[in-house]
């Protein structure tokens, strides 16, 4: 009975331990995102780049701030799928393998306004403190 009891704590230690690391990904994904876009904002400003010109990471890394060092090494998520490539003018998505891992694992509504990367989305003007700390 008691190592019964047992298995049953370590299986609730066990799920919420891949519950946290699920979370993690997925705001490390999130964060990702609002950078990329921030570089996309900047970098089109920069050099007057026209809405559906289609862009890579390669191209916004002078914008990426390089706290973002897993943008810089490999341009990918913390599974390895690539992010992009982009347009400007629509926002930037989670990659469709990264979405389909994490779907049903994540809350409703997680991604807005990103969403799926095969799912364009009109992009949104914000505003982005240049100033942020490295």
């Amino acid at each position: 009975m008691l190592s019964t009891i047992l298995l049953g704590f370590a299986a609730v230690l066990v799920a919420g331990s891949l519950r946290e690391e699920t979370v993690e990904n997925a705001r490390s994904i999130r964060t990702e995102l609002e950078e990329i876009e921030r570089s996309m904002i900047v970098m089109t400003e920069k050099n007057d780049w026209k809405e559906g010109r289609e862009v890579t990471i390669e191209d916004l890394l002078p914008e990426v701030r390089s706290k973002f060092k897993r943008l810089h090494r490999t341009g990918a998520d913390v599974f390895g799928n690539a992010y992009g490539p982009f347009r400007i003018g629509l926002l930037p998505g989670v990659p469709d393998e990264t979405f389909t891992k994490l779907d049903g694992k994540i809350g409703n509504g997680y991604w807005d306004p990103y969403g799926k990367q095969s799912d364009t989305r009109e992009g949104i003007y914000r505003e982005f403190n240049s100033q942020d700390e490295e």
